[in-house]
């Protein structure tokens, strides 16, 4: 009586997933082709200098963020096995 509730909500969800990522862009690219005009907004040009570097700063990583990266995949791994068997066993397992 569980799995198959289960499977539907699964389901559910995941079609509403690929749903969310593929038609959804999809109809709003084709609904909003007219461009919008675009106006000036005084709070926005009073912190633009501020903005451009803080953009700036995202989209290059740089080397420390790397290393910082590459410590947190090490520490995961090297405490997985700690961890995961006790965690992981048995949690998804459904009395019939």
């Amino acid at each position: 009586m569980f799995r198959p509730m289960a499977i539907t909500v699964c389901s559910a969800i995941l079609g509403s997933l690929i749903l969310a990522l593929t038609v959804v862009p999809a109809a709003a690219a084709l609904l909003f082709r007219k461009p919008l005009p675009e106006h000036k907004d005084r709070l926005f040009n009073a912190f633009r200098g501020q903005y451009l570097v803080l953009i700036s700063l995202g989209t290059a990583p740089s080397p420390l963020d790397h290393c910082v990266a590459l410590l947190l995949v090490c520490a995961a791994l090297a405490l997985w096995p700690s961890w995961a068997p006790n965690s992981c066993r048995g949690w998804m397992k459904v009395p019939s």
